[in-house]
């Protein structure tokens, strides 16, 4: 058990400790209704079937009580939680525009230091000041 787990029993004879992440999946799911969920988890050009999330949890809930029965059921549940504006996508689709936009601004200032390079490069040489002239300084 964790040090979390272990301090949270020293105080709470029951308990349930759980993890939250945000993290960002593939849904795929029966139009009929949702009567079973499974989790595949692509590394590698390999997929497997992990019993439970890799990850390591950014946030955790502790759940406790004084008695186990006060708590609910959380073994082998998993919980998803929709966002129905997709506020990260639109968020994410957002910095992609300025990403792009950025390289397009990037692409054109490159395009005018090159072109400022050949001009400078086919530029009339500037004539040594009269000093540099009388000392033999070209």
């Amino acid at each position: 058990m964790c040090q979390i787990g272990t301090l949270i029993n020293k105080y709470f004879p029951a308990s349930h400790l759980l993890g939250q992440k945000l993290m960002f999946h593939s849904a795929i799911w029966s139009m009929d209704g949702i009567q079973e969920t499974t989790l595949d988890q692509f590394t590698d050009n390999a997929v497997s079937k992990p019993s439970g999330i890799t990850q390591a949890p950014v946030y955790y809930i502790a759940l406790c009580a004084a008695e186990q029965q006060y708590l609910p059921e959380v073994d082998g549940k998993l919980w998803l939680f929709d966002d129905a504006g997709e506020s990260v996508y639109q968020h994410y689709h957002g910095e992609i525009k300025r990403n792009m936009a950025a390289g397009g601004i990037i692409a054109g200032l490159e395009k005018e230091i090159e072109t400022l390079r050949q001009q400078s490069e086919q530029a009339i040489p500037i004539k040594p000041s009269w000093w540099q002239r009388l000392l033999g300084k070209n």
